[in-house]
């Protein structure tokens, strides 16, 4: 192995928010929090989900938004419902306020009767 190009494993707790359970191991991540166990000095990661608490793995299903993301995600489309419907609505009035439109020759006859006003 090429000495001084590999990343520096740290000692590190990674603890699951869902659950409180704290799972030891070594990895490249670091953080600001540490925790004292045994003597030896562990960086603390917090994880929204791990393999203790995922449904997949656990068989059991559990909602879990910690950070409000599905709440975001309907406010959201309730929004997009809205403004869909008011383009909707919005179509529909100004089609039926558009004139029908008017045939060259018509245009030329309304050119011709307002010289023909102008000149008197």
């Amino acid at each position: 192995m090429k000495k001084g190009i590999h990343p520096k494993m740290n000692p590190v707790i990674f603890i699951d928010e869902s659950t409180q359970e704290e799972i030891f191991s070594y990895s490249t991540l670091t953080s600001n929090e540490t925790k004292e166990v045994d003597g030896i000095t562990y960086y603390v990661i917090r994880a929204d989900i791990t393999a203790l608490s995922h449904p997949f793995f656990t068989g059991e299903m559990r909602f879990v938004d910690s950070q409000g993301r599905v709440d975001k995600f309907m406010q959201k489309l309730e929004k997009a419902k809205k403004l869909k419907t008011k383009q909707k609505t919005k179509k529909k009035s100004a089609s039926s306020e558009k004139e029908t439109p008017k045939s060259y020759q018509e245009i030329l006859r309304e050119q011709q009767v307002k010289l023909k006003q102008a000149r008197n």
